[in-house]
């Protein structure tokens, strides 16, 4: 189980779970706004979510933990959906709040037979790449300036889903 704790230890802490297979069907059948192609960055967006859909995500990710203040936290989240397609990407970024200590990230995809699209996560000096798979869950730190993350570009003809949440943001640093 994810604690408050070892997000501001860990930077990025995460756990597989199985989404509700009703859900998990409600998600993909969502109309994606288009917001048109922007240099390979996500073309395919919801922006905050609908309440009922934002109130199961919520119960959802209330499933990575017992910490109390994560909980409590999670009850005030809004949510926008990402679908990636071949050839997106998204850059390394910071994501500081002033709202919202951290963010949480799930990940879907209806297959693990793609190429690219790998999780990048820069904590300090150091950069890793994390696979994400389907039900895949991520809580990160928005406290530290100096912790970034983006994605790899997604090589395979393939779409996966990222549904990110938070309070809000007060800044987007670019790592460029």
């Amino acid at each position: 189980m994810i604690s408050y704790n070892s997000i501001l230890l860990d930077k990025f802490c995460f756990v597989q779970k199985k989404l509700p297979s009703a859900l998990e069907d409600k998600i993909w059948s969502l109309e994606f706004k288009d917001f048109g192609v922007c240099d390979g960055e996500l073309r395919y967006r919801i922006r905050d979510v609908e309440d009922s859909l934002r109130l199961e995500l919520i119960d959802f990710f209330k499933t990575c933990t017992e910490d109390e203040y994560l909980i409590q936290t999670l009850n005030d989240f809004h949510f926008d959906i990402n679908k990636m397609i071949q050839g997106e990407w998204i850059e390394m970024h910071n994501e500081v709040s002033q709202f919202c200590p951290f963010e949480v990230i799930l990940w879907l995809s209806k297959s693990e037979d793609f190429v690219g699209r790998d999780f990048l996560i820069q904590r300090h000096l150091g950069r890793q790449k994390v696979r994400p798979t389907n039900g895949l869950v991520c809580f990160l730190d928005t406290t530290d300036p100096d912790v970034f993350h983006g994605v790899d570009k997604l090589i395979s003809d393939h779409q996966i889903i990222s549904i990110t949440g938070g309070l809000g943001r007060k800044e987007d640093f670019r790592n460029d």
